[in-house]
């Protein structure tokens, strides 16, 4: 009898096949990805499967406080590793500067960032609350805001140049 080949319909390999209509290979991302593919079609075509897909993370996350108050935590999670990246990055940062000997205006810009940091950030969406406080709703630009019009910079805080959190500047009155 001679062996079977296939495709795998995940990683596109050739392999033996070990029973007839075999779609996926043994590699742990493949069985993930045919896990993944049977979980969907399952829910799609099976009411009681969803049904108890739902009560199961419904249950999960009551476990945890519910989802709101899961998603909050992991959110302040989040932040706090990131800001401890970005520290992290910025010490190392430091300490390479002054070991490699500091070139002639670089002193300046780390000394203008320090006291930038000194400040404290201004949120635009809950004026007079301190940056990383929880606000009802962050998406909606209020009406009374203290933010007075003119121009800003806005500079990056942190060695990650695509950094969600940034400072902002006012250069002139509007």
């Amino acid at each position: 009898m001679r062996s079977q080949r296939f495709t795998c319909c995940h990683c596109r390999r050739r392999v033996l096949a070990g029973k007839p209509g075999q779609r996926y290979c043994g590699a742990k991302d493949c069985q993930r990805a045919r896990k993944r593919e049977w979980s969907r079609e399952k829910y799609a075509s099976d009411p009681d499967y969803r049904i108890n897909q739902k009560e199961s993370t419904d249950a999960w996350f009551g476990a945890r406080g519910g989802a709101a108050e899961y998603y909050r935590d992991y959110r302040r999670r989040k932040r706090k590793r990131l800001l401890e990246e970005q520290e992290a990055a910025e010490v190392a940062a430091g300490s390479k500067s002054c070991s490699g000997g500091a070139k002639e205006g670089e002193g300046k810009a780390k000394e203008a960032h320090e006291e930038a940091r000194a400040h404290p950030i201004i949120s635009l969406f809950a004026p007079g609350a301190a940056a990383g406080e929880e606000s009802a709703n962050r998406d909606v630009y209020p009406q009374n805001s203290s933010i007075e019009s003119g121009m800003y910079e806005i500079l990056p805080v942190g060695a990650n140049k695509d950094a969600m959190i940034a400072e902002i500047r006012r250069i002139s009155m509007g």
